[in-house]
């Protein structure tokens, strides 16, 4: 089955921050993303390509997602019908512009990205080192760096991992 990538702000749908388009214009301008962009895997289907791409951003957020307790609650946590919750971590009731709209802070979408490029990394790595078990459920240090500032860290860690300190 085929994966659609859903990322409408704050719907019950929604099942990542960005957009195959965002990640290709962050990487366009990010240096060592050379696996982002030739990505093709021998197919010149652009489609398929696409689909990869959609597949890791999928990914990425729901790593993110999982990872860690978040300050504040979803943006939309006091809607009496369950259909509207929105599916997705983000955005926190916190991040509403001037007009009161829900937007998801850069730091997450850069996040998404940098989930994104080392899932794929990791993936390529564990292709080519035979016998190599790399875990793929887990933050990368990049992402970490831009989600830091949101984590709640009064609360238990759903997972501890090396390169994450505990608080305890």
């Amino acid at each position: 089955m085929a994966l659609t990538l859903k990322s409408s702000i704050g719907t019950p749908t929604a099942n990542s921050y960005v957009t195959v388009g965002s990640a290709n214009t962050y990487f366009a301008s990010r240096i060592n993303s050379d696996q982002w962009n030739d990505i093709s895997g021998g197919t010149s289907n652009t489609a398929t390509v696409r689909q990869k791409k959609e597949g890791l951003l999928i990914q990425a957020t729901r790593e993110i997602d999982h990872q860690y307790r978040y300050f504040g609650s979803k943006f939309n946590a006091g809607i009496e019908e369950q259909s509207d919750f929105q599916n997705l971590e983000f955005p926190r009731g916190h991040h509403i512009d001037a007009d009161s709209n829900e937007f998801i802070k850069e730091e997450i979408k850069f996040a998404t990205y940098e989930q994104a490029l080392w899932l794929l990394e990791r993936r390529s790595q564990r292709r080519t080192e035979e016998g190599a078990t790399v875990q793929l459920d887990m933050v990368s240090r990049d992402a970490y760096v831009f989600l830091a500032p949101f984590v709640d860290r009064s609360v238990r860690r759903i997972n501890n991992y090396p390169h994450q300190k505990s608080f305890f």
